[in-house]
């Protein structure tokens, strides 16, 4: 069996001792060139699909606003500098507590 190509514009025969062998290597070429036409790229990763897109929107962030560094650098400075709040609360009791105080003045 023939697995076929197309590099530069020139057609390549590639032949194979078994069906299995030519499809695998036709895959490898499809793969490739899907690599070769866009921004994307396939890659096996252990991210799950929410994970990889939430990659995927901190990479455009960091990239709209023109940042440059990279993704593990922000994460690293995100984990040295970010605190959480000592005393969280809602808008609505913190204008309850105002409210009061100033009808007691």
């Amino acid at each position: 069996m023939a697995a076929i190509r197309h590099l530069n514009g020139k057609r390549i025969r590639k032949y194979h001792k078994s069906r299995a062998a030519a499809v695998a290597q036709r895959q490898e070429y499809e793969v490739e060139r899907l690599n070769g036409e866009s921004d994307g790229q396939t890659v096996w990763t252990t991210l799950t699909h929410d994970q990889n897109r939430d990659a995927i929107a901190a990479v455009n962030i960091l990239k709209k606003t023109k940042f440059n560094k990279s993704l593990t650098f922000a994460v690293n400075y995100l984990i040295d500098h970010y605190r959480e709040a000592e005393n969280a609360a809602q808008v609505e009791a913190v204008v309850d507590a105002y409210i009061d105080t100033r009808s007691m003045d």
